[in-house]
């Protein structure tokens, strides 16, 4: 783009009607996105300058007043690559480089490659992608950089048009909201690496291929609903369902499995960016082919191309989790078969092992399975239902398992062939929500990815579940710690889906159960139905429970009752707030406090929630026998002597409380030093300038601090802009290795963090970067909130307005490792009896401390 290019045009007169004839030469466009300014316009050999990426189609036109006659010619346009200065890339974005082949191939997508190099300036962390081609003579490479600073690239290919071209970017701080980075596991469910935890909420659709204009209003209602993942089939769907959006439609004519259909893949990839800007996960599912006519016939070695193309387009988009395919077994096994042939276990860990290398970005990989089959047994579906194989290379399992079969069948055996016919009953969601807890074995996430379809069917398992048969769906695999999803009447239309979503009830539903849970510690929740009375109900002579428990013993417990009634859970020791949850609508019914042991309960007739979680004014040691103890801290019109500051910045006196007063040199910390606090509640009342406005309460610091009163870190400063350099960068990170000034309580302390507009590792209510918090209550900035910060021995909690936000046992073997060093060291241990403290972070962050008071818990002192 901007550069000219020659066009190296001929014409030769024939001489006649007359020699030497008037010949009049022109160049113009016919097609392309801009207007392409010719040096002259009436030289057959001269030059074009474009001003907007894309192929245009020139035509040079010759005339002597007698005959005419033209020539095309097809110019492709890109960005110029080779450039010393960096380009500026957001962090977890897609940074995208367009090339042009200078060869010309019978089939680029076999005869010419190219792959990327890219290299981190300070980490020298390498990351080699494969480009694509995009059609033309144009490839394509995209790279999501991971890490903050300076990335150097170099590209090698076959081509000389594609081979050796470089270039830097310039990675800096995410601004789009929806950049988290990739999805990582941790504890059997999931967070983006940015410390954003995601709750997920599933749907199925086939709009991929849909006009784009379809996608705003269907993303907006998803959102809606809470419905945060949508997987689809990469080749579409069945051929009996849509003869054109179908498995051939990837390939060139034939099929040629050589050769992918270039219109597709961009289809496929505007899409997965659609969801990725409403903030909404992505599954692609690279091989689906239900009546085994075209991608189960490929080679291996044609399916390693194809993985490799796909994943050379898809995998640097941050919101991907790609599934290698639908149905499993198929690959070797039809569904008239009279037993499954499970070498295409074997088969799936090959290609799941090569999808996982081109995964360079660590965005998580599973398979589905099994496959649907009313005659195999030993194994039978349910013998398949129960392992999980792929372990080796996945990060999270996808079952089948749907539940009109789960009710029906006689039992869940390797004899027991896998029923057609639907019943959902009792039997079928206790059974399920056991198959589930079973699976956690394999210490990966479970997703039912297939329970049943929102379709209202009444002779096939696949499609008979309703609103009212999907809802404890959901409800009983959480229950089991894991995850379900919907499918619906819009799941194979191929155009706009959304009629037929807005038609169920479900996403309602839906919304209900995914804010019930994100209020909940629900990741270090784990199964425990041993902790409420059964409820059963016998079928067939056999007792199936009704009521299902998830728990943090001690701190939050959820359960579902699937048909109400009396009932009795047991808590363990302590005061717990107690409510009633109704599932359709999501009305809430508090029913006061309750003490731990074993408590009664009545519901009404139907399916309800229960929540009981540990209240903000007694945890382990009830201090509702103390008094609260205020630290002063203004006397005489000063802050009180007993507060002294460390590091730069401090605080002034603004209407009775205390503001902070940030230092464009450095942070710093009001520390209070008469004495140390051990077991005991501090309640703070503060109050945020804005949502951004940054600050933390310090607790459980060492000795050390102490030393600290007056010290202040080397002093930074910022340019016109308000940002820093890369040279004061070092310089705070000089400061953050040597635990100088305001640095020191980062390493030697706990930070409890103040700031509501950031991700749950690091805003209010947060351990910094230790424990997650749940959204702040809502409320007016302009309100004073209460934060009551619970010390007891290893563990802290913190609760606000009432709402408990976090909990952080520093004894865990799990807790997260240290990702950046503005985080604090991990290797250093906090003392049970510490120093607590005010921080005052950077210029423009403006927060005030009305009330700072303690109290202890029980008899600690």
């Amino acid at each position: 783009v901007g550069q000219p290019v020659a066009l190296g045009g001929a014409v030769r007169d024939d001489g006649l009607p007359s020699a030497p004839g008037t010949l009049a030469v022109a160049w113009s466009k016919v097609g392309g996105p801009g207007q392409p300014t010719f040096g002259n316009p009436s030289a057959a050999d001269t030059t074009a300058t474009f001003s907007a990426e894309g192929t245009y189609v020139l035509r040079l036109t010759a005339e002597d007043g007698e005959l005419s006659t033209s020539d095309d010619l097809a110019v492709t346009v890109i960005t110029a690559v080779t450039d010393p200065r960096p380009s500026n890339a957001e962090r977890w974005d897609v940074y995208e480089v367009p090339l042009a082949a200078s060869g010309s191939y019978a089939n680029p997508f076999q005869d010419a490659d190219l792959t990327a190099t890219f290299t981190h300036g300070s980490s020298e962390t390498r990351i080699t992608v494969d480009g694509f081609h995009d059609g033309g003579s144009t490839w394509r490479i995209r790279f999501m950089p991971t890490q903050l600073g300076t990335w150097s690239w170099t590209t090698t290919s076959r081509d000389a048009g594609l081979n050796g071209k470089t270039g830097t970017i310039e990675c800096v701080e995410p601004r789009k909201p929806y950049l988290h980075g990739p999805l990582k596991v941790r504890r059997r469910h999931f967070v983006h690496v940015d410390g954003t935890p995601r709750y997920l909420i599933s749907t199925r659709l086939s709009c991929q291929f849909a006009s784009p204009s379809t996608w705003p209003p269907l993303t907006a209602f998803l959102k809606e609903g809470r419905i945060n993942r949508v997987l689809f089939m990469i080749p579409g769907v069945d051929s009996k369902k849509d003869p054109v959006h179908t498995q051939r439609n990837l390939f060139a004519p034939g099929p040629d499995y050589t050769r992918y259909n270039v219109e597709a893949f961009r289809a496929i990839d505007a899409f997965i960016d659609a969801l990725r800007q409403a903030d909404i996960l992505a599954s692609p599912y690279f091989y689906y082919d239900p009546r085994r006519e075209i991608l189960w016939k490929m080679t291996p070695e044609q399916d390693r191309a194809y993985i490799r193309y796909g994943m050379a387009r898809m995998g640097a988009f941050s919101n991907v989790m790609p599934v290698l395919g639908n149905e499993i077994e198929l690959k070797t096994t039809d569904y008239k078969d009279c037993a499954f042939d499970l070498k295409s276990d074997a088969w799936a860990n090959e290609m799941g092992a090569f999808l996982k290398s081109r995964g360079v970005f660590g965005q998580p990989l599973s398979v589905h399975n099994p496959s649907w089959h009313e005659f195999a047994v030993n194994p039978s579906f349910f013998t398949l239902l129960k392992d999980w194989p792929f372990a080796g290379w996945t990060d999270f399992i996808l079952k089948q398992i749907q539940l009109g079969s789960m009710g029906t069948a006689s039992a869940i055996s390797d004899s027991v062939p896998q029923p057609k016919t639907p019943t959902l009953n009792e039997r079928a969601y206790a059974r399920r929500n056991q198959v589930l807890i079973d699976l956690r074995r394999f210490n990966q996430p479970v997703i039912d990815e297939e329970p049943g379809y929102d379709m209202g069917g009444t002779s096939s398992s696949y499609n008979a579940l309703t609103p009212e048969t999907m809802r404890p769906t959901f409800w009983t695999a959480a229950t089991a710690g894991a995850y379900t999803m919907w499918g619906s009447k819009s799941t194979y239309v191929t155009g706009d889906p959304l009629p037929r979503v807005k038609g169920s009830l479900t996403p309602q539903y839906m919304r209900v159960h995914h804010d019930v849970m994100v209020d909940l510690p629900y990741a270090e929740m784990e199964p425990h139905n041993e902790a409420v009375t059964p409820a059963n109900v016998t079928l067939d002579g056999e007792a199936w429970r009704t009521n299902f428990a998830l728990s943090q013993p001690g701190e939050a417990y959820l359960v579902y009752s699937l048909n109400g009634g009396a009932g009795t859970v047991t808590l363990a020791p302590g005061r717990y707030a107690a409510s009633r949850v109704d599932p359709r609508d999501g009305t809430r019914t508090e029913m006061g406090p309750v003490d731990g042991g074993a408590v009664n309960f009545s519901l009404p007739q139907g399916d309800w929630v229960l929540i009981y979680q540990r209240s903000a004014t007694a945890d382990r040691k009830s201090p509702a026998a103390s008094q609260w103890r205020s630290l002063s801290l203004i006397t005489d019109g000063k802050i009180d002597a007993a507060w002294a500051q460390v590091g730069w910045g401090g605080f002034g006196i603004d209407g009775g409380a205390l503001r902070t007063e940030c230092d464009d040199r450095g942070m710093g910390l009001l520390l209070y030093k008469p004495e140390k606090f051990g077991d005991c509640q501090i309640r703070v009342v503060y109050r945020c300038e804005k949502p951004k406005s940054n600050a933390g309460v310090f607790v459980r610091m060492d000795d050390g601090v102490v030393e600290k009163v007056g010290e202040k870190s080397p002093e930074v400063h910022r340019d016109a802009r308000g940002k820093l350099s890369p040279a004061m960068i070092d310089k705070l990170k000089e400061a953050s290795e040597k635990h100088l000034g305001g640095w020191y309580p980062v390493h030697h302390g706990y930070e409890v963090q103040i700031l509501d507009a950031t991700d749950p590792w690091h805003r209010t209510g947060a351990i910094y970067s230790l424990a997650n918090a749940a959204p702040v209550p809502e409320r007016p900035q302009s309100d004073w909130q209460t934060m009551i910060i619970t010390l007891d021995g290893e563990r802290l909690t913190v609760d606000v307005d009432g709402k408990r936000l976090s909990s952080f046992d520093a004894s865990a073997a799990d807790n997260p490792p240290r990702k950046h060093w503005t985080e604090p060291i991990r290797e250093l241990k906090r003392p049970t009896h510490g120093y607590i403290g005010l921080q005052n972070h950077d210029p423009g962050d403006v927060v005030w401390f009305k009330e700072i008071s303690v109290r202890p818990l029980g008899s600690a002192k």
